[in-house]
């Protein structure tokens, strides 16, 4: 038995660890002095202070070194150490039922406590980037002009196309055996080669395609885009530099936001950019009229919209959607003035001059379609005062000339549906300013709101005439899922419903499910507005999602019930890289509509607690306030 300890012999002697390195190393006491101890005084050596090491458990395995103390002493008879293991392996880990899968998180910070404010909500953006192959471009060009004689079209203005190789890296290749007995092919009057004035580097051939081959197919949901049939041969045989500048631009913008570590492009853009303004601005300043009615202003505007929305999608890209405004109110005024100060019949009218081939232009009714459809869409978010009149929706187009509920592969829905949003816009801020409530609502709000209702009810979309049989269910799911969530925005925009009542809970979920669906597909067009609507009409006290196939693993992860939310970041991660659109800016603005929900909840689980006596309902509340100058198109 131990000794039993004298009560005379003053107070136990313990380890100290406040003694220098050096004598640690040397194993000896250190009497702690400093700024040297007697130890190392005597001895003539450095007295080092002794430093906290601190050590992971993760880098000691690896090392083979023990953790601490553990595994080092053991009651075991035979003295031996044992080795505790530290972690458990991936099989050992999968073995015991636990499922791997991305996880999310949404935290809170000091400002998510203070008012909801109007400023730029963006969130991280940190995917990589492939270029796509030029392999497939022919089989997705259809439409404007021969799809064969895009070759043609790009070497007679003055490049050639790189080739991919095996490693994903460019390599230039000369286009000299595809125009081995072919012909520049016919196109219209507005189209006659002029000569280019654009001199392609390298680089520039990179990005032009990059344009074609890989942001084109993310702009349509059938394999014919505009932004390739109309854009490209008008950008090659305008003779506008401007113009393909600001194509170039966009690519570069592109590559630079799902590259984020890469700044290499963010200066090609801006330098794209700079060059694509600068140009328009002086080719406005000394073309006089025929630079306001020809479309090459408008398709250097629409690409300088779309390059400022891939890199920040805020206040600049509303700058160029305004300046077409002014540019499409001008020509329309030029050419109405024209009109009447001419006398000369129809038939004696010069037909190669642009400024009589006016009606039926594809590309001058693609453009005011781009800039309305963006004027709409970004309003149904923030409610601010609409740039473009319903006038552009209540006709038909080029296009569709038929019908207004055909449904249009670049926008996802019918001009009908488009026009039924911006009248429930335009219904909401009417609301807004006249501080009416359910109790309250005047007889003409209540009488429109169910008109609407009742042609979202009755809308029946169809494809165009010409569409793929394969590509028909893709158009129908996107424009019945544009429907649901104009079904949605109506009833919390008029009606004030909420997260939480009864009949938006079944539209937030067939929503859900028909992103899925339409993502499991490999189509992520037209996507961003429908998962916007669902994620910011979230109940958050019933997040729960059932995926509509559980054995997916893309979205779902092989889950029978998932949470809501987790389900909407993955969404957001699966696009992040496959749309125009800036993800980013939208996913922000969803996770502060969701902690701003989150507390506000009373102790009875509604947002009606102490915010109950707040001016406006839940979607005035939480979405419109952070949601200004979004593009969602």
């Amino acid at each position: 038995m131990p000794r039993k300890r004298n009560k005379n012999d003053g107070p136990a002697l313990t380890r100290s660890r406040n003694g220098c390195q050096t004598c640690r190393d040397r194993h000896v006491k250190c009497d702690e002095t400093r700024p040297i101890c007697l130890q190392c005084q005597t001895k003539k050596l450095e007295c080092k202070i002794l430093r906290v090491q601190l050590r992971w458990e993760e880098e000691m395995v690896e090392k083979g070194l023990t953790f601490g103390r553990e595994g080092v002493w053991t009651k075991s008879k035979s003295g031996r150490r044992v080795r505790v293991p530290t972690r458990v392996t991936d099989s050992e880990m999968r073995g015991t039922g636990v499922r791997y899968a991305d996880y999310y998180f949404i935290n809170n910070t000091v400002h998510d406590f203070t008012e909801i404010s109007s400023a730029i909500v963006c969130d991280e953006d940190d995917n990589g980037s492939t270029f796509g192959s030029i392999a497939s471009l022919a089989s997705r060009m259809t439409g404007a002009f021969d799809p064969a004689a895009l070759p043609v079209l790009l070497a007679h203005a003055g490049f050639s196309l790189p080739s991919v190789s095996g490693d994903g890296q460019f390599s230039p290749s000369p286009l000299s055996p595809l125009l081995q007995g072919q012909n520049v092919p016919a196109l219209s009057p507005l189209l006659h080669p002029i000569q280019f004035n654009h001199t392609f580097s390298q680089t520039d051939s990179h990005l032009l395609n990059y344009y074609i081959s890989s942001l084109c197919p993310l702009t349509s949901l059938t394999s014919s885009s505009p932004f390739q049939t109309l854009i490209i041969p008008l950008a090659l045989f305008s003779g506008s530099s401007h113009m393909m500048h600001s194509l170039l631009g966009l690519a570069a913008s592109h590559l630079a936001r799902i590259e984020g570590g890469n700044t290499g492009w963010k200066e090609k853009a801006l330098k794209h950019k700079g060059l694509a303004v600068a140009g328009l601005r002086k080719r406005l300043s000394e073309g006089g009229e025929q630079a306001v009615v020809e479309g090459e202003s408008l398709v250097t505007m629409m690409m300088m919209c779309l390059s400022e929305i891939a890199s920040d999608c805020d206040e600049k890209w509303v700058v160029h959607l305004r300046g077409a405004k002014q540019v499409i109110a001008l020509r329309r005024q030029l050419l109405a003035a024209r009109r009447r100060s001419s006398s000369t019949l129809i038939t004696n009218l010069d037909f190669d001059d642009p400024v009589v081939v006016e009606e039926g232009n594809p590309v001058i009714d693609f453009a005011h379609k781009f800039f309305a459809f963006q004027d709409v869409i970004g309003r149904t978010a923030c409610g601010e005062v609409p740039l473009f009149t319903m006038e552009h929706w209540r006709k038909p187009g080029v296009d569709n000339a038929d019908d207004l509920t055909t449904i249009d592969p670049w926008m996802g829905c019918s001009r009908e549906l488009v026009s039924i949003l911006s009248e429930i816009t335009e219904l909401t801020r009417w609301k807004a300013q006249s501080s009416a409530t359910p109790n309250t609502i005047a007889h003409p709000l209540l009488s429109r709101t169910q008109d609407l209702e009742s042609r979202l009810s009755t809308l029946h979309q169809h494809p165009p005439t010409f569409t793929a049989p394969s590509e028909i269910p893709t158009l129908l799911l996107a424009a019945k899922l544009k429907r649901l969530a104009a079904v949605v925005f109506l009833n919390c925009a008029l009606r004030d419903a909420a997260p939480s009542t009864p009949q938006i809970r079944p539209y937030i979920h067939e929503i859900l499910s028909g992103v899925q669906l339409l993502i499991e597909l490999g189509t992520y067009a037209g996507l961003i507005w429908p998962v916007f609507v669902a994620a910011v009409e979230l109940d958050p006290l019933e997040d729960f999602y059932s995926p509509t196939k559980p054995s997916s693993i893309t979205i779902s992860d092989g889950l029978s019930d998932i949470g809501g939310r987790r389900f909407v970041l993955k969404v957001f991660a699966e696009m992040e890289r496959h749309t125009l659109a800036n993800v980013a800016r939208a996913r922000g603005i969803v996770k502060r509509v969701w902690k701003a929900r989150d507390m506000e909840l009373d102790e009875t689980g509604t947002t009606a607690g102490r915010n109950a006596e707040r001016r406006g309902n839940d979607w005035e509340r939480f979405v419109a306030p952070i949601s200004g100058n979004i593009s969602l198109a």
